[in-house]
Order: structure tokens, then C-alpha cells, then sequence
């Protein structure tokens, strides 16, 4: 039986001091889990050099190959450096930098071809979830994002307005929605996310389609971290 998968998504947290500390109190010799770390850029070649027992991913990855453009990390960059995994189009980058379906698109074809998993980010907004659309909403992402164009990903469910409000959608909800894309793209990886930690975990663990969890706050917690893999 494959063991579920936990991504934890540092985003912009965590000096490296403190990450060293983290890591080092995570219960890594005894996982019921498997485990993916995605920190900051410039700290993941000393993390994975240290915590070799781990796998490490990025938040981001770029578009493009490598070239003239300031400020991008290029997804072969990633992997030379040790990534495993990389996370696309979470909702904070699609708000904040504009990028569309098209753009993660794009971005997925880069982690693939440098031999990186992406964690790919769908998710509605609460006026799409109020209209009743989300499943249509959903599958839209999925289209245009290019989800055929290869089974090695992993999709990361995180509905936006759950995202750090403590609020989450009932376990029916998740369980109706992953049976509706599972039973669409039956080669996907599922992830749910959005307000999780040790309180909810087991009751997302407990939904046969889902195959883990993609975790934000809870991930910067190593006591929160050795409850959800226990």
C-alpha cells in the first residue's frame, strides 16, 4: 500500500536556524508518511545536504528554460540542486503575480521535462463556491492547465477562501469532489489543502481517493508535523 504523501508549504517563513531546528525534531526515523519539505529557495541545497532521509521540493518554478530573466529559478535548477517535487499555481501566486492556467501550464511542462513531480494548486473562490460552480470551476483549471499531458503529477486540491481561515469544507464535500476527479483522471495523485492541521488530518486520511495533504501553518509546527504523520 503507498503511503500517503504530506507536503508542507513554508511560503515566506522560517529562517534557516529555525528550519535546521524544525527538521531535527520531526520524528523523521519513524514516518507513517512520506514527507516533502518545500522551504525557501536558498535554503533548500544546506536542507537537503543535512536531512538526507527527506525529500525537498520548491514553492515556484519558472516558464521558462534558462535565459535573460531576472529573478526567475528554472526548474533544472531545481533539480540539480536535489528537488524532488516542485508546487505550481498556488492560489497566492495566481493572486499576487497574475498567473493564469496557461502560465502553470506552461510551468508544468518545465517541471517534467527536468525530471520534478509538480504539485499542481486548483482551488475556487467563495463567489464560485456560492454559485454553486465548483466542480465546474475545478475541471476548467484542470482543461486548461493541460492535465493529459503527462501522469506524473500530483494535484493539490486547496479551496482559496479555506485557505488559513480555519474554516474547511466538510469531509463529504472533499470526498465528492476527489471522486468526481479521480473518477475523470484516475492516474492523479489527490492532495487536499486548506486550514489543515493535527485536528482535521485523520479525517482527510480517512478518504479512500485522497492521497494526502498539502499543509501550510501546521507545516512550520514540528510537534504539529509529527502529529499529522503519526
Amino acid at each position: 500500500m503507498t503511503q500517503k504523501l504530506v507536503v508542507a508549504n513554508w511560503k515566506m517563513n522560517i529562517l534557516l536556524h529555525e528550519a535546521v531546528a524544525l527538521l531535527e525534531s520531526v520524528n523523521i526515523g519513524s514516518l507513517h508518511k512520506s514527507l516533502v519539505i518545500c522551504p525557501s529557495f536558498i535554503y533548500i541545497p544546506t536542507l537537503v545536504d543535512a536531512f538526507k532521509k527527506l525529500d525537498f521540493g520548491a514553492q515556484d518554478c519558472s516558464a521558462n528554460d534558462l535565459g535573460a530573466y531576472t529573478g526567475e529559478v528554472a526548474a533544472a535548477m531545481l533539480y540539480e540542486i536535489g528537488c524532488k517535487y516542485v508546487i505550481i499555481g498556488h492560489s497566492e501566486r495566481r493572486i499576487s503575480c497574475g498567473e493564469d492556467n496557461q502560465t502553470v501550464g506552461r510551468k508544468l511542462v518545465k517541471a517534467l521535462e527536468s525530471k520534478i513531480t509538480p504539485v499542481i494548486c486548483i482551488g475556487e473562490s467563495l463567489e464560485v463556491r456560492n454559485q454553486g460552480s465548483t466542480l465546474e470551476h475545478l475541471f476548467k483549471q484542470l482543461e486548461e492547465i493541460g492535465i493529459s499531458r503527462n501522469k506524473k503529477f500530483v494535484i493539490a486540491y486547496e479551496p482559496i477562501w479555506a485557505i488559513g481561515s480555519g474554516v474547511t469544507p466538510s469531509v463529504d464535500e472533499v470526498k465528492a469532489i476527489f471522486n468526481k476527479i479521480k473518477g475523470a483522471y484516475p492516474y492523479l495523485q489527490l492532495l487536499y489543502g486548506g486550514s489543515v492541521g493535527p485536528e482535521n488530518a485523520d479525517e482527510f486520511f480517512g478518504i479512500d481517493v485522497l492521497d494526502g495533504l498539502l499543509v501550510g501553518g501546521a507545516g512550520l509546527s514540528a510537534q504539529k508535523l509529527n502529529q499529522i504523520l503519526s
